[in-house]
């Protein structure tokens, strides 16, 4: 959010930071998206802003033929300015405007929490609507590009090899854990002020379909501006869409700078991400380590843990008879057989999956510095 922020104040001007690279952040590998792809060496000299810029998901060393984008720079040299950071040991100093904007944030969250429940609901009245509406904005904007029905194809397109693969469910896992938020978070401190004949069943079905439905939506929307960009680069899917933070970051700010009226649509963008929703120059780094190893492991054994608490200690007859109380009704027998056998199940065998990369990770980083 802090990031998304930046980026909003930063877009306040005629012409895009991301859009160009004669800022004092670009080096001589620079290339603008409206310039075709040619090898550049990347430039080696001694001050801070171009000495050994390490690009997170590059081995190249500075003396190898390399190039970057205008927006691939500006994220990692003007947003994160990475450039100063060598790793994990050394994270750079501290990046005070990014520190401001979390502060904002920070400022943000506390004034739609401070009055508990109360002040939160009537929040919520406009942090779930407003992304929609821009949403829609964007989806129509989007459909409307040239190439944009080949960024669609690719997103409908299945690829059910994909399925025998486990690292799939373990980030589908993962991913729904981040977007519902079941077993852990802000969801049960919300979900305890309910009233005790709550309808929770339908509650729980109706977040998942919208949760579901909107991550579908959203899809068009990413994949139709994704085509775009293919068609007006000549590039592939897989060599334009980016993984985590860098397909909004860096994949959609640089399709963004090719629309009429960039500024308006990369404002209302961030907005919305604001909405949606460390501060040293190497927080990257720390978040990428988070987020690759860190979350997903913690979240699959915490759940894991509730499901065999709650189906095999306290039982799952008890705990059918506790929401027949609460609901009038006894949950079929799939739910049970779920709760029981089918979700201890894929948690443990997904948790071991991260657990067993997160042990190889380690032992070929530490052959690596060996």
């Amino acid at each position: 959010m802090a990031w998304a922020l930046f980026y909003m104040f930063d877009a306040m001007r005629p012409t895009l930071p991301w859009d160009s690279c004669n800022n004092w952040w670009n080096t001589n590998s620079c290339i603008t998206v409206y310039k075709q792809f040619v090898n550049m060496s990347a430039l080696e000299t001694d001050d801070g802003n171009d000495t050994n810029y390490p690009h997170p998901n590059s081995n190249l060393s500075a003396n190898q033929t390399i190039h970057y984008s205008s927006t691939e720079e500006y994220f990692y040299r003007r947003v994160l300015q990475i450039q100063y950071a060598t790793g994990y040991n050394n994270v750079g100093p501290i990046r005070w405007e990014i520190a401001m904007c979390l502060m904002v944030i920070f400022t943000i969250v506390y004034f739609s929490l401070w009055k508990g429940v109360k002040s939160s609901g009537k929040a919520v009245w406009i942090t779930a609507t407003l992304p929609y509406v821009i949403l829609s904005i964007l989806l129509v904007r989007g459909l409307t590009l040239e190439g944009s029905l080949k960024g669609i194809k690719y997103y409908l397109t299945p690829h059910f090899a994909s399925l025998l693969e486990v690292s799939v469910w373990k980030d589908a896992a993962s991913q729904i854990f981040f977007s519902l938020g079941p077993g852990f978070g802000v969801l049960l401190a919300l979900s305890s002020y309910n009233k005790f004949h709550n309808n929770c069943y339908r509650d729980a079905m109706l977040t998942s379909f919208i949760n579901c439905a909107t991550s579908f939506l959203s899809g068009f929307v990413v994949f139709s501006v994704l085509g775009h960009m293919c068609n007006r680069m000549n590039k592939s899917m897989e060599e334009v869409a980016n993984e985590g933070p860098g397909l909004v970051f860096i994949a959609y700010p640089e399709a963004i700078a090719t629309l009429k009226g960039s500024t308006f649509w990369a404002i209302i963008f961030m907005l919305m991400l604001i909405t949606l929703g460390l501060d040293s120059t190497g927080g990257y780094l720390i978040l990428t380590l988070l987020d690759t190893h860190g979350a997903p492991i913690s979240i699959l054994f915490i759940v894991f843990c509730e499901c065999v608490a709650l189906c095999w200690f306290y039982g799952t007859k008890r705990f059918c008879a506790d929401i027949r109380m609460m609901l009038g009704f006894t949950p079929g027998k799939f739910w049970q057989i779920c709760w029981t056998f089918i979700s201890p199940l894929f948690l443990l065998v997904s948790f071991m999956d991260v657990f067993a990369q997160v042990i190889v990770y380690f032992v070929s980083k530490n052959e690596l510095d060996h």
